[in-house]
């Protein structure tokens, strides 16, 4: 771009292009890139949006006052017209001010008694950004002949909102624009605390323009946080940075979170009943609605708490040692072990009390085959019952743990 200095101003002039051109892919066929709201978009110089020229009055003998809004405490320079077909300036430098907190600028300039060509433009400058391209054109003669007051209180065509006040920062700025939660400019008057220039929550500046914090209770992943309990107190979980706290009450290894029973070490994670209560601190480990204090089978299910021996250990669990192919507990095997199995299975006789006795092929059911396996090894040189074998072997327990498949339990057995 051609930049002249000329007795104390910058101008720029005869450019074919633009004076000033933030290069977007974006870029319309002019090349201007538009203003944004909130001023969020990247590029070259952050694209900072131009400044907007409001307003011009006339205050006699060629000098005006214009006023407008650019970025919050920006340096803008007002500059003279040269032509230039994209309407966004080209001149050379009148005066610099600076933009209030809000972004609100007032500058008086002399201009000379002007044409129906002459118009003004500007540019504004931020310390970390750089600088903008030129303002759209202001014709000063136009701009002058409009009669819009802002600030009493009247909606007129020039303004976007006119509360009746030449205030900023209540929604309505001094120069009659619009001020609102996602403008880029924090506004306290409306109770900002901060303006990202969006209304997205999660990237430190929440939807209605309130900052976001560790421990406002809302998960900022955008700020690092993995979780936010809404405090900044460690030990609970969550640390005083918003970061998961891997916390193990019972120091058992086990997280909290995983742990079954927090409060009590377990490091077996054993939970008889499958509630998802620890055996260590259920009080009903077999869910039977039966406490475990006064349960006498507290691992097996037993609302009726049997107790055929009188032992204090209820039959679901009693495991008491037998002699096999003795279902009726004489302690001999003989042709009424065959009998009566057959009158409980068929004729509504008594059930044994040691159902591993029943069970002679020891396949974890009593049924005919029991006594058919019974008359095999009595009268047609079968083998034996398996261990503990039938009356003449020694007295034992089954060969599976009792809740096993082939092990169905021996409440009561006298010969033993």
């Amino acid at each position: 771009n051609r930049v002249q200095s000329q007795s104390g101003y910058t101008r720029f002039s005869g450019n074919a292009g633009l004076g000033i051109n933030l290069v977007d892919a974006s870029d319309p066929p002019s090349g201007v890139t538009p203003n944004d709201v909130g001023d969020g978009d990247t590029g070259a110089n952050d694209l900072i949006n131009t400044p907007v020229i409001r307003s011009i009055s006339s205050l006699g003998a060629g000098n005006f006052q214009i006023s407008g809004v650019a970025c919050p405490s920006c340096l803008v320079s007002l500059h003279l017209v040269d032509p230039d077909p994209s309407g966004h300036g080209e001149g050379y430098n009148l005066s610099s001010t600076s933009a209030d907190s809000l972004g609100v600028w007032t500058l008086p300039v002399g201009i000379g008694i002007p044409t129906p060509t002459t118009a003004v433009t500007a540019i504004a400058t931020q310390p970390t950004s750089g600088i903008s391209e030129f303002a759209l054109n202001a014709n000063v003669l136009g701009f002058a002949a409009i009669t819009d007051v802002c600030g009493n209180n009247i909606l007129e065509a020039s303004e976007e909102c006119d509360d009746g006040n030449g205030i900023s920062g209540d929604g309505c700025s001094a120069v009659c624009t619009s001020e609102f939660c996602g403008d880029g400019i924090v506004q306290p008057g409306l109770g900002e605390t901060c303006d990202d220039g969006n209304n997205v929550a999660g990237d430190g500046c929440n939807a209605i323009c309130q900052i976001e914090f560790c421990g406002d209770g809302v998960l900022q992943s955008s700020l690092g946080e993995t979780c936010d309990d809404a405090n900044n107190t460690a030990g609970d979980g969550c640390d005083a940075v918003c970061m998961t706290e891997v916390v193990d009450t019972d120091d058992d290894g086990i997280p909290d979170t995983s742990d079954n029973c927090p409060t009590m070490p377990n490091m077996s994670q054993a939970d008889n009943d499958g509630d998802l209560i620890g055996d260590v601190c259920d009080p009903d480990d077999d869910n039977d609605s039966v406490l475990d204090v006064n349960d006498n089978c507290p691992l097996v299910a037993n609302l009726s708490q049997g107790d055929s021996d009188n032992d204090l250990l209820g039959d679901a669990c009693d495991d008491n040692d037998f002699h096999r192919a003795d279902p009726n507990g004489d302690g001999r095997t003989n042709l009424a072990d065959v009998v009566f199995p057959l009158n409980f299975l068929f004729r509504g006789g008594l059930a044994p009390t040691c159902m591993n006795a029943a069970d002679a092929n020891n396949d974890g059911q009593v049924d005919i085959a029991d006594a058919i396996c019974t008359v095999n090894y009595l009268f047609l040189g079968g083998l034996p019952p398996p261990s503990p074998g039938p009356a003449a072997s020694p007295c034992g327990p089954d060969t599976e743990p009792l809740g096993q498949p082939g092990n169905v339990g021996c409440a009561l057995y006298a010969d033993c």
